[in-house]
């Protein structure tokens, strides 16, 4: 089990590397695979800890705080609940929200998504993003496509949007760990799965850069969705 792990963490690493995002939906392509949908959330945002840190690292001087901890606290309390939710129900019917939330991520990316910086949102849609953010956190342990935007949208440059988002992973991905293992989702013997998945997640990222200028970012990520929209179907099956 380990050495699949490894390999879709590496690949993972590789991903958000070169495409800046998508790392956790590369590991939950095959985590649930290996474990209960719930803990296969769980170990995903346990490995993911690990690259944000060192991102947090990097890009430490243009974090905005005052833009962080709102966006934390709220997703907390919504990312409790919905663990909370999905841990007493129906394994069938969490898998069949996650194939809809497949479909529905890699429709929006293949589709919809527009380049450029998106408008800034009103407080109702805020209010929409971040709640889907931690829904999703919670139940899938991906929060990133919602809180794409909604960092686009307030922060003023590159730096600052990944020293935000990337911020905002990491404290979000720490609190509900730490909750999955209060609430008994992750156990000891997930340690050694998380401890190299993160190994191999990082590894990714620094073979990211040396491939970053040979291969085609667009296209990688096409392709990327177009398994994503595969294993919705799937799992809706």
């Amino acid at each position: 089990m380990e050495w699949i792990v490894i390999g879709t963490a590496l690949a993972a690493g590789m991903v958000q590397g070169i495409t800046g995002f998508g790392g956790g939906i590369v590991l939950m392509l095959v985590l649930p695979n290996l474990f209960a949908l719930i803990q296969a959330a769980g170990v995903n945002s346990a490995i993911l800890v690990f690259l944000n840190s060192t991102m947090v690292l990097v890009y430490r001087k243009h974090i905005r705080w005052n833009l962080v901890i709102p966006v934390f606290l709220y997703s907390i309390v919504v990312a409790s609940m919905t663990i909370h939710f999905a841990a007493g129900a129906n394994p069938v019917i969490i898998k069949k929200m996650f194939g809809v939330f497949l479909l529905l991520l890699s429709v929006y990316y293949l589709f919809i998504k527009k380049d450029g910086r998106p408008a800034p949102m009103s407080v109702p849609v805020t209010l929409v993003f971040l709640t889907a953010a931690a829904i999703c956190d919670g139940l899938f342990g991906i929060s990133g496509p919602m809180l794409v935007v909604y960092f686009l949208s307030r922060c003023e440059d590159r730096y600052e949007y990944l020293a935000n988002l990337q911020t905002t992973f990491l404290l979000s991905g720490a609190y509900n760990t730490c909750f999955r293992i209060y609430s008994g989702i992750l156990q000891p013997e997930h340690l050694p799965v998380i401890l190299c998945g993160a190994a191999a997640i990082i590894a990714g990222g620094l073979i990211a850069k040396r491939l970053a200028d040979k291969l085609n970012a667009d296209i990688l990520t096409k392709m990327i969705y177009v398994v994503i929209a595969f294993s919705g179907v799937t799992n809706l099956l």
